[in-house]
């Protein structure tokens, strides 16, 4: 048995046969990232960096990227034996009722046109697969053997007079290829969709069963009425204030690009202020420039801030630490020590080295901008998947850097809301999280 998959002996007597059956989704243990293949995905990721460049100079991306599509599937059928040539499929007078080779790559081309048109109503699964496969095989070789369904019998690779048991290849038997399939389905669609969701789950549930926990140990109830009726004294409060925030939620869970969201969300605060706060035009730019000010001293305390131009300090943070990336990667003064948490790395997880270097970064950088970019820098050959890596930065240095007492995420909101130092044992969700996920990731490495 290998990582891929293994062969078994199907039937049995004079009639057995080894077919090949694939290693259950999804991959374990996970690839593993080694110096060639991080070189190679740097110098893939060069060429899409250009490839882009190139696009925005193109009139017409469609125009672009047909012609890529049709010498893909070229390509693709000649595997299969097609003797077509590109000059061929680009030849608009080549009758493909008579030439079946061009024949062959032409249905190729509508099926992945289709299949692009089709993602738009469905995700990738076998129904996708199928309709595709269904378009593929119109008026071509084999349109006779169910195009559009998953085969019903036994299959091989190997020459004219080959059978399954002298075969090159023998792929999935029926059983093994409908389980396999719908394991793929699975894996594509559920398989680490809204990991961050499912990792911060737990801790969250946690959080809320701590604070649940003590707010009943305090006895006194009223300090929840108290806010209300204080906030009340300075604004409108009706529950259509919260369509904003529900906006800017509804409208990230449903994956709609982060610029139209907070458009929406924006338009519909501007919308809230003029007709239920009656506020006028005038007053509306200069709060959204220069921030709120409460006329009650008591919720300005708690209220008063925001703005455009506050946030001008964390922009020049930004700055700042983006430069000082540029010059840790020109000057490779981070090379050794990403040597170092590489092969910590080794030694327990990847998500245990990448929590030690954001604590540590943390500590020195003393802001949360240049703590996340240490991180990537230092932990970037650590992980083979950019999701996964993005959910690990998420899951370590994102929500380690506001638990430093001197780092700007942490000092920052205890000196806005009057907080000791010691309410920070109360960021639960801070310090729960990492831990889950240490856990977790140590359970799956025992697997």
């Amino acid at each position: 048995m290998n990582r891929a998959g293994q062969y078994i002996t199907a039937l049995g007597g004079i009639a057995a046969y080894k077919a090949y059956r694939p290693n259950p989704l999804p991959p374990f243990p996970e690839i593993e990232m080694d110096a060639e293949m991080v070189a190679l995905l740097s110098k893939a990721h060069n060429f899409l960096g250009k490839l882009d460049m190139t696009s925005q100079l193109i009139p017409d991306m469609n125009l672009f990227l047909s012609a890529y599509v049709r010498k893909e599937a070229l390509l693709s059928s000649q595997i299969e034996g097609t003797q077509a040539t590109l000059e061929d499929v680009l030849n608009p007078n080549v009758d493909v009722a008579v030439n079946l080779e061009v024949n062959d790559v032409v249905n190729y081309v509508n099926a992945l046109n289709y299949a692009i048109e089709r993602m738009k109503e469905l995700p990738v699964c076998n129904r996708l697969l199928c309709d595709t496969h269904k378009v593929l095989m119109q008026g071509v070789r084999g349109q006779e053997k169910n195009p559009g369904e998953f085969r019903r019998s036994q299959n091989w690779i190997g020459s004219s007079n080959s059978n399954l048991q002298t075969a090159r290849y023998v792929p999935p038997t029926v059983e093994d290829m409908q389980t396999a399939m719908s394991d793929l389905e699975k894996f594509i669609n559920d398989y680490d969709m809204d990991i961050l969701l499912k990792t911060a789950l737990v801790p969250f549930l946690l959080s809320c069963g701590i604070y649940t926990a003590l707010g009943m140990l305090k006895s006194d109830g009223g300090a929840a009425g108290e806010l209300w009726s204080l906030y009340g004294r300075e604004m409108a409060l009706h529950w259509v204030m919260c369509l904003p925030a529900v906006l800017i939620l509804a409208l990230s869970l449903l994956r709609v690009k982060v610029k139209r969201a907070m458009a929406a969300s924006i338009l519909a605060s501007v919308v809230l202020c003029a007709f239920l706060r009656r506020l006028d035009a005038v007053t509306i730019l200069k709060t959204a420039a220069l921030g709120y000010t409460a006329a009650d001293a008591e919720v300005g305390a708690m209220l008063n801030g925001g703005g455009i131009l506050s946030m001008l300090r964390v922009a020049m943070i930004v700055t700042i630490s983006s430069a000082y990336s540029g010059i840790f990667r020109k000057t490779g003064l981070l090379d050794r020590l990403c040597a170092r948490i590489t092969a910590l790395s080794e030694k327990t997880s990847p998500y245990a080295a990448m929590l030690l270097t954001a604590l540590l970064a943390g500590l020195l950088a003393c802001n949360q901008t240049l703590t996340i970019i240490l991180t990537h820098q230092l932990c970037a050959p650590l992980q083979q998947s950019k999701e996964q890596f993005a959910i690990n930065l998420e899951n370590s240095a994102v929500v380690v850097a506001p638990l430093i007492p001197w780092s700007i995420a942490g000092a920052t909101p205890l000196s806005a809301v009057g907080a000791p130092l010691t309410g920070m044992a109360l960021a639960c969700f801070l310090y729960i999280l990492p831990l889950c996920e240490l856990v977790r990731h140590a359970a799956s490495s025992r697997r």
